[in-house]
């Protein structure tokens, strides 16, 4: 049964690589919620493609062109969100670097290798870029369900849920792991220097 448990070298590593819980969950939190943003549209532009405008009845036209207008709109700023996610994500892997510095300053001077204060740094961002991604389309989900159903409930008209495809999700994924990893390249670059 102790042989499923991982080793306390890979939990001592993980707490390291983390650093300061609460910046951490901080910084959990600030891309989750972004990538809730990025997510909510998705689950809408799903809906485009499955909204037929005689299922909605009365309200079908206007459903369709709410939704056809939504969708011109996240085309249009997906890269400033983009941009300011991976802004959030490059000041906030700065704020964690600082309260890091100390501990991997200290394992290099124990005799730790670059390559090893490097892994521990990809393995913060592989997990922040994880938690943050399983994070934010939960909620982005939840809320544009949330949402379309005060919304018909308001409108006494028909509910469509939103969803989100297996490809969207990996969109996602891809999205959130590449603002996490371009966010946390320069403190990336400046700890593999120390």
């Amino acid at each position: 049964m102790s042989n499923y448990l991982p080793s306390r070298p890979c939990l001592l590593s993980i707490h390291i690589s983390l650093g300061n819980r609460k910046l951490f969950a901080s910084q959990v939190l600030t891309v989750s919620f972004l990538v809730a943003l990025v997510s909510a549209a998705m689950s809408f532009r799903s809906m485009l493609n499955l909204a037929r405008p005689e299922y909605f009845g009365g309200w079908g036209a206007f459903i369709k062109a709410f939704l056809e207008e939504t969708s011109s709109l996240v085309k249009v700023w997906s890269w400033v969100i983009w941009v300011l996610t991976l802004t959030a994500v490059y000041v906030a892997n700065l704020r964690a670097a600082k309260s890091t510095n100390e501990v991997l300053t200290t394992l290099r001077v124990l005799g730790a290798l670059k390559k090893d204060v490097i892994s521990l740094t990809l393995l913060k961002l592989i997990i922040l870029g994880t938690l943050s991604w399983l994070l934010g389309w939960s909620i982005g989900l939840a809320s544009a369900q949330i949402i379309f159903r005060l919304t018909a409930y308001a409108l006494k008209g028909p509910y469509a849920i939103p969803l989100l495809d297996l490809a969207d999700l990996i969109r996602l994924l891809v999205w959130t792991l590449s603002a996490v990893f371009a966010g946390g390249i320069w403190p990336l670059l400046w700890r593999s220097k120390a």
